[in-house]
């Protein structure tokens, strides 16, 4: 029997992941930057894993909205979802894009295809293909709500040209500007 956490709860079809920020979980009640997160591309090819996705974040506005939420007057929530078409970055065309993070204390179980734990953190980086556990979640007071995303689990499926994950880079920060 499904439960409303069930309804929130997606697996999504084969994504690209950019933006990994994996710490051991005792690091997770540090500032709020360094807790684990993720930034996960959807190929909007997968409309299953979007109406899938659709279907939680629906399913979560409607708990905040019995459970969380007090005032629902003037309520606006948006989707964490977002079409990287929109986006000013290249490598967000033709993908949905999400942020997702683990609840503090927690950190994602990271697999590889073969369901095998990694536990060399280099062979977790941006540009790598693999599956995701998230769990969508109502956040927040009337004033200010929202939906939040959480990783639950991570499944790498194949290895991909490394991406920029935001990061500076101290050769091209320091070298160049000598």
């Amino acid at each position: 029997m499904l439960n409303i956490h069930d309804k929130q709860r997606v697996i999504t079809g084969k994504v690209r992941f950019m933006q990994l920020k994996l710490h051991a979980a005792s690091d997770c009640n540090l500032e709020k930057d360094t807790a684990n997160h993720i930034t996960v591309l959807i190929p909007k090819k997968d409309a299953a894993t979007k109406r899938k996705m659709d279907a939680a974040v629906h399913s979560a506005i409607e708990e905040g909205v019995r459970v969380r939420w007090k005032d629902t007057n003037c309520l606006t929530v948006s989707s964490p979802v977002r079409d990287g078409d929109t986006m000013t970055d290249q490598v967000y065309k033709g993908h949905w894009v999400l942020t997702a993070t683990a609840r503090p204390g927690e950190k994602p179980g990271i697999v590889d295809k073969d369901f095998q734990p990694i536990l060399n953190p280099n062979d977790i980086y941006a540009g790598m293909y693999g599956r995701v556990s998230l769990y969508f979640a109502a956040e927040g007071l009337a004033s200010r709500t929202g939906i939040g995303v959480y990783v639950k689990n991570i499944q790498k499926l194949d290895d991909g040209p490394e991406l920029d994950d935001g990061q500076a880079n101290l050769e091209v920060d320091f070298i160049e500007s000598a």
